[in-house]
């Protein structure tokens, strides 16, 4: 088993699969405390995806205005100014300068300019509820890992503070008695198993909690391994 783990590791840092693998003794890790309301605004603060969301809202809300001005006349006012020239027979002509001024009215506002209206709402109301919609995943998952981090943590505190400590007292205890005969070899060895099992339940935690963790960095849009 330790064989074929050492070659997956090496295959996923990029190392040729008889490299050998080194464990540390100690690992070093963070356990930041996590405030699910925290994380909650500065995603919707930080996290390029309602970024987008509050482009593409702030452009429908343009189209909407827009579309609004269709209801509204449209004036042009146009200026001009013309240099004549003299006739072939030497007769001067006087320069003129002329206005020019349009208005296009909306005779079919009901049946165009409405609609234009109606359409462009839709799609800003249909931005508004992508943007909520958006918001409440987030909000959500931010919300499940959040609960899980934190039952990880507990879970890896009270292993390394309590149970393992507890456990190894135990097998010292036992195996002093062993040695003069006072504890059957069965008990002692059925506690060592039980103490290799809680010492892979602390590191199966201390993943768990950085993987959440990495997760958690994901959902929010910032490293929060460093808080």
């Amino acid at each position: 088993m330790r064989h074929s783990q050492n070659a997956r590791i090496n295959a996923l840092i990029d190392r040729t699969p008889e490299t050998p693998v080194q464990l540390p003794v100690e690992a070093e890790f963070k356990l930041p405390v996590i405030v699910e309301s925290a994380l909650q605004d500065k995603a919707l603060k930080i996290r390029p995806l309602f970024a987008q969301h509050r482009k593409m809202l702030d452009a429908a809300l343009a189209r909407v205005d827009l579309a609004q001005k269709g209801f509204y006349p449209d004036f042009t006012v146009g200026a001009f100014y013309d240099v004549r020239q003299n006739t072939p027979s030497g007769q001067s002509r006087s320069d003129f300068a002329s206005v020019q001024l349009s208005i296009n009215v909306p005779i079919y506002a009901n049946r165009k300019q409405a609609k234009a209206i109606d359409q462009r709402q839709s799609e800003l109301l249909q931005e508004q509820y992508a943007l909520q919609d958006e918001h409440h995943k987030i909000q959500a998952a931010i919300a499940a890992k959040a609960a899980e981090y934190q039952q990880t943590k507990d879970k890896l505190l009270l292993l390394e503070h309590e149970i393992i400590p507890q456990a190894q007292q135990t097998v010292n205890s036992l195996l002093a008695g062993y040695q003069v005969s006072q504890a059957n070899f069965t008990d002692l060895l059925r506690t060592q198993l039980s103490f290799f099992q809680y010492q892979t339940q602390y590191w199966q935690a201390l993943t768990g909690t950085q993987q959440i963790l990495a997760e958690l960095s994901a959902e929010v849009g910032e490293d929060l391994s460093h808080d």
